[in-house]
This record gives structure tokens, C-alpha cells and sequence, in this order.
């Protein structure tokens, strides 16, 4: 049995729900420190359109803070909206 399939089946599931995360949160949801893995398999094994967008944090002065990666569910072509990324988490 893959040591995985119980952190993949709620990770997807988070996501098929509307769930826009980084890999910290999958982890969390997961159980596991394999969220990046993870993603690579719901995309390439089961064809799941997950998308990305990298987010850049900048402070009050427009400096550069940081930089991180939300991943979500391509549903109808589209990443969900601000409504069901609020009602959803």
C-alpha cells in the first residue's frame, strides 16, 4: 500500500472543495511533508487541473519581503473566486 494515499485522498479532497493552499497548509491537512509529491501526482496520475500562482509579499515600502505559492482546483476553466475561497475554508 502507498505510504501516501490517505495524505493524497485529503489533500485532494481539500482542494476539490475550493480550497486555494500553500504547501504548509497541505502539509497540515495532510499529515505529511510530502505536499509538493503530492501535487505532482493528483496532476500527472490523475489529471487533476490544479493550478498555481506564486504570491510576493512586499512591506509598507514596497520592499521585497518574500514570495510563497498557492495551489488550487481549475474548475471550469477558472480558479475560485474570492466568495468560494470565503465560504469554503
Amino acid at each position: 500500500m502507498d505510504g501516501l494515499a490517505e495524505s493524497q485522498k485529503k489533500i485532494e479532497a481539500a482542494l476539490l472543495h475550493g480550497r486555494i493552499m500553500t504547501t504548509a497548509e497541505m502539509n497540515k491537512v495532510g499529515g505529511t511533508v510530502d505536499a509538493r509529491k503530492i501535487i505532482s501526482r493528483l496532476r500527472n496520475d490523475k489529471g487533476l487541473p490544479i493550478g498555481d500562482e506564486w504570491i510576493v509579499r512586499l512591506d509598507e515600502n514596497g520592499k521585497f519581503i518574500g514570495r510563497y505559492k498557492r495551489y488550487f482546483y481549475i474548475k471550469d476553466g477558472e480558479k475560485p473566486s474570492f466568495r468560494e475561497v470565503f465560504w469554503n475554508q
